[in-house]
């Protein structure tokens, strides 16, 4: 018990069991790695609660010691090769699971070795269920959560079934809200391939010029119709002003005159002859 404390009184000022140090847990556990012994009863309360909660659960059985002299040496073997698969294949967390027993059976949880490792090493949520109530090893300072059996660990990651229940439900919403996001994109995707496709289609693009040239002709035509006419009026203006003021005009208009002064002479000589006549 003496060796206990000093270890663990060092470890501490050191800085290892520090709640800074502690990792954040998942809010659900879709993928755990388990390190415990297979035969052992705690492997089997532990999958028993899954099996009953979360039978959808993915538990990747990590067989290690859990008591003797050569357990410590497993466990941190253990603990590398779950950290080197979670490069691969991410695990949400590592449950380290063993039941009860004397302080001798459980004295390979409190190996300075493997609390370094964990603390110094392991990059991934760990959840000790190590022994039953009473039992403390220094491996529950160091996790990042403490269950007082296998069973309640068990039972801690598989019995969030009410968050699990609604995500069921807001599955089918899910699966549409994304099936509708995709075909969006992809008829966005397919518009823009159509607008591309109509801006470099030759066929198209003579189209395109061809109704163009034909907007430029009719424009034509009608600033050619609009000249012609105005030179028109002005033509008429013109010839009208010319027939007013003709030299063949002022010719006859002086003629008339002229003959009408003649008459008017010629009426008045009569007039006088008659005059003397009568005298």
């Amino acid at each position: 018990m003496q060796q206990y404390i000093e270890l663990f009184n060092r470890l501490k000022a050191e800085g290892l069991f520090d709640a800074r140090r502690k990792k954040p847990l998942p809010t659900s556990y879709k993928r755990v790695a388990l390190m415990t012994a297979p035969q052992g009863q705690a492997y089997r309360d532990v999958m028993s609660q899954i099996l009953l909660n979360d039978p959808f659960m993915e538990v990747k059985l990590y067989p290690c010691l859990v008591q003797g002299k050569d357990a410590p040496k497993s466990l941190i073997t253990t603990l590398n090769i779950i950290n080197q698969d979670h490069l691969t294949t991410p695990f949400d967390a590592i449950l380290v699971v063993r039941g009860g027993g004397s302080l001798e059976d459980l004295n390979c949880f409190n190996d300075e070795g493997l609390i370094r490792a964990i603390a110094q090493n392991n990059q991934i949520p760990l959840l000790c269920g190590v022994g039953h109530e009473g039992d403390h090893t220094l491996i529950e300072q160091v996790a990042d959560h403490v269950l007082i059996t296998p069973t309640a660990t068990g039972i801690f990651v598989s019995s969030n079934m009410a968050h699990k229940i609604k995500r069921f439900y807001e599955l089918p919403k899910l699966i549409q809200n994304n099936m509708q996001n995709y075909l969006v994109r992809k008829y966005q995707n397919l518009y823009l391939l159509n607008i591309r496709f109509n801006t470099f289609n030759p066929g198209i693009r003579c189209n395109n010029l061809a109704i163009e040239i034909q907007k430029y002709k009719l424009s034509l035509q009608q600033v050619m119709n609009n000249c012609i006419h105005n030179q028109k009026n002005n033509l008429n203006q013109r010839k009208n002003k010319l027939t007013l003021n003709s030299p063949n005009k002022l010719l006859l208009s002086n003629y008339q005159r002229l003959s009408e002064n003649k008459n008017k002479l010629k009426t008045a000589n009569l007039a006088i002859l008659d005059n003397k006549k009568i005298t």
